[in-house]
């Protein structure tokens, strides 16, 4: 007999009022411990990150009779927006007569301790997704969509009540126009769904890549008629092998491997061929973003995820002080519509709560000591408020830093090319200068003026033609370098 047996399996629900989605659930029984247990699987559907939740229960016996009345706990969560949770975790249920279980969330509690109370929520099932093979049944149409479209287009759009499905998977609120995931428009999207459209497009791909095989063959019969020697033939032959024949087959190759979500191979691939054909078209797809940061010097090091659009949306960083003590940051970064309104940045003791304008040019902070936090409040006495003011050229590139209120300070960047064969360039920070180097266009390595190193690790992504937003990231200078080179 197995240790675990399932007794019942819960449907997923989701509510108009509440943040958080039961994606899955089930009733169990611990034959070993002859005890009842019950498993749930959320998700946030909410900007906030969640770190408690609250349900209430009631048990039954296999004839349907009351055992128990009561409230659970699910305790010790840090998880944002996406974030799924709590299917790691069982509650022990008190009674090992239970075969049947009605329950609901009473209480959730956000992660700067607001309690919200969702005892009176309506719950409904949650609508599964919808494969986009279900719509697009063609596999050649399909492979035309994702061209155009990108890879990660795995669903069909549905909305219900207040929330819509993306084509990405992500969930949005009905209110939000833009994926926050993925950043596409979702009536753009419904656009894409004109299947007699999409087959036309095929179409004239199709026959362009029919008229290059066309003229290979034409090629091939001019080699034959042109070739007056052996050694002609055999350079005429060689040429339209190298120039032609293989790089075509190089390109299907390379679209396949975007389709199939082998990003790496196919930028390697796409930037062998250059010019060839519309591969540059793709190549502005591609996006390297550093995943690791190290600074030697400094004993500083930075670990940094991103979304599918190549948005930054959670850092950790360790610091080691002067006196061997390490401090660590971890940064949680929520996106609306597409744009960065808000990240919350916490140590052992301290936590930064900061807001971005839609421009991205005004910052405003607030910080706190957490042994000030009172019933899930602070004394507005004890915070530290400050706004930043940043200034761009025309490249993107941080001018300047403003920062006024509590802390007030200034900061003026300047840059130029130092050699452009060795891809090198350098930015000034109120005298402080710091030199950027470049493999193949990306940035691996920032110096100092005097000779520190700090180092960078990146990852491919690709964006489908979507701008990432990458936007200005915290105070140190060095840590101001730019997507867009100099």
């Amino acid at each position: 007999m197995e240790r675990y047996e399932t007794l019942r399996v819960l449907h997923p629900i989701y509510s108009n009022n509440a943040p958080v989605f039961v994606l899955a659930g089930q009733l169990l029984k611990d034959n070993v411990e002859d005890v009842c247990l019950l498993q749930l699987k959320f998700q946030n559907v909410d900007t906030k990150a969640i770190k408690a939740i609250s349900i209430f229960a009631k048990t039954y016996d296999a004839f349907g009779n009351l055992l128990d009345v009561g409230e659970y706990s699910y305790l010790d969560f840090k998880d944002g927006r996406d974030s799924v949770f709590g299917n790691d975790k069982v509650i022990e249920l008190r009674n090992n007569q239970t075969r049947d279980i009605e329950f609901k969330i009473r209480q959730i509690v956000l992660y700067n301790d607001q309690v919200l109370d969702v005892s009176d929520a309506k719950w409904e099932t949650l609508p599964a997704q919808t494969p986009l093979t279900y719509k697009i049944t063609d596999p050649k149409l399909m492979e035309q969509y994702r061209l155009e479209n990108g890879p990660k287009t795995n669903f069909v759009v549905k909305e219900f009540g207040d929330y819509w499905y993306c084509t990405c998977g992500a969930v949005n609120h009905i209110k939000e126009l833009n994926c926050h995931s993925c950043r596409k428009n979702k009536a753009e999207i419904e656009a894409t769904y004109d299947l007699d459209a999409l087959a036309e497009r095929l179409e004239r791909r199709l026959y362009e890549e029919e008229r290059v095989k066309q003229n290979q063959a034409k090629a091939r019969k001019r080699v034959l008629i042109w070739a007056g020697s052996a050694l002609a033939a055999a350079l005429c032959v060689f040429l339209l092998v190298t120039q032609l024949i293989l790089p075509y087959k190089q390109y299907r190759q390379a679209l396949a491997h975007i389709t199939e979500g082998n990003y790496e191979t196919a930028y390697t691939e796409l930037k062998e061929l250059g010019s060839f054909f519309d591969s540059e078209k793709y190549m502005d797809n591609f996006r390297f973003l550093p995943t690791h940061i190290e600074d030697e010097y400094n004993d500083i090091q930075m670990d940094m995820k991103y979304d599918s659009a190549g948005r930054l949306v959670e850092e950790k960083s360790a610091f080691v002080l002067d006196d061997g003590k390490t401090v660590n940051y971890k940064t949680v970064y929520s996106y609306k519509e597409g744009k960065l309104i808000s990240s919350i940045t916490e140590t052992e003791n301290k936590v930064f709560n900061a807001s971005y304008s839609e421009d991205g040019k005004t910052v405003e902070c607030e910080a706190y000591n957490k042994a000030d936090i009172q019933d899930g409040e602070v004394d507005p006495e004890k915070k530290e408020n400050y706004t930043y003011t940043l200034t761009f050229d025309e490249f993107h590139n941080v001018t300047s830093v403003e920062l006024t209120g509590d802390y007030e300070e200034t900061h003026n960047y300047a840059y130029e090319y130092l050699d452009k064969e060795l891809e090198i360039s350098s930015s000034e920070n109120s005298g402080d200068k710091y030199y950027y180097f470049y493999t193949d266009g990306q940035l691996d390595r920032i110096r100092d003026e005097y000779d520190d190193n700090i180092l960078l690790t990146n990852k491919l992504f690709y964006t489908a033609g979507i701008e990432p937003y990458v936007g200005w990231w915290y105070r140190n200078p060095w840590y101001l370098f730019v997507e867009n080179r100099v």
